[in-house]
């Protein structure tokens, strides 16, 4: 039987380039309104700082620069604050509740 902790254990392991590529990939198919939500993340900056919000999207042709919507007041709803982000100062990427999106990324 596989349990969610199976499904988490399984993940691979990806660069940050690939995964911020897997949650755009989220980001569009959730657009085209499809069933799957995008996850709530954390942006774990090289200056320390760390945002959380959703990825709104990502500068396909070249690749280094994505819009970040950051939460309000209530993790679970955004604000109306963007943030620019250059992908090469991102560090790590905490993807909250990944469970649903496991197989996405």
């Amino acid at each position: 039987m596989s349990g969610p902790q199976e499904t988490i254990l399984k993940l691979a392991p990806h660069p940050v380039s690939v995964v911020l590529q897997n949650l755009f990939a989220i980001r569009q198919k959730a657009n085209q309104g499809g069933a799957m939500k995008v996850p709530l993340t954390t942006l774990h900056l090289r200056s320390g700082r760390d945002v959380t919000g959703w990825l709104i999207s990502i500068d396909e042709r070249k690749g280094d620069s994505l819009v970040f919507q950051r939460h309000g007041p209530d993790l679970r709803q955004p604000d109306f604050h963007i943030l620019y982000v250059d992908p090469r100062d991102i560090e790590a990427i905490t993807v909250h509740d990944a469970l649903p999106v496991a197989e996405s990324l």
